[in-house]
């Protein structure tokens, strides 16, 4: 299956319509740099914030889930093993609302990045919004 393309899609003009799905986000696992498609909005959140997702895992209430996304945020050896990780454990027991109240109570929840795709999506709202065209 080919990747989707980095930039949103306008369905129609008169009509503003953006489409937001995941697309390759550059992912820094130890010395390796690799271009990652995530799966989800789970996977991508964690290799958009690997440091939060640890942090929160350190709390002591925090979920399996979330234990288990920050050992292997510090035993994968690159960016793919990391995603293959992340993706092996969403599929075979997902814990999504835990993992997701876990993040909003870290410490510093500006710290909190959304994935690229969400960032982007939100940017194009934004400039609808505004009256502007927003990101392409």
């Amino acid at each position: 299956m080919a990747a989707p393309p980095n930039t949103l899609c306008h369905t129609d003009a008169a009509r503003p319509i953006a489409v937001a799905y995941q697309t390759p986000q550059e992912v820094t696992q130890g010395e390796q740099t690799q271009t990652i498609v995530p799966s989800t909005f789970e996977d991508a959140l964690v290799l958009t914030n690997p440091k939060a997702v640890t942090d929160a895992a350190a709390a002591e209430l925090s979920c399996r889930m979330t234990r288990a996304f920050a050992e292997f945020i510090a035993e994968a050896q690159d960016p793919e093993d990391l995603a293959k990780a992340l993706f092996d454990r969403l599929a075979k027991k997902p814990e999504k609302a835990a993992f997701a109240l876990d993040l909003l109570y870290i410490e510093d929840i500006k710290t909190l990045r959304a994935p690229p795709y969400i960032n982007t999506g939100l940017t194009w709202l934004a400039g609808q919004l505004k009256g502007g065209e927003g990101a392409a």
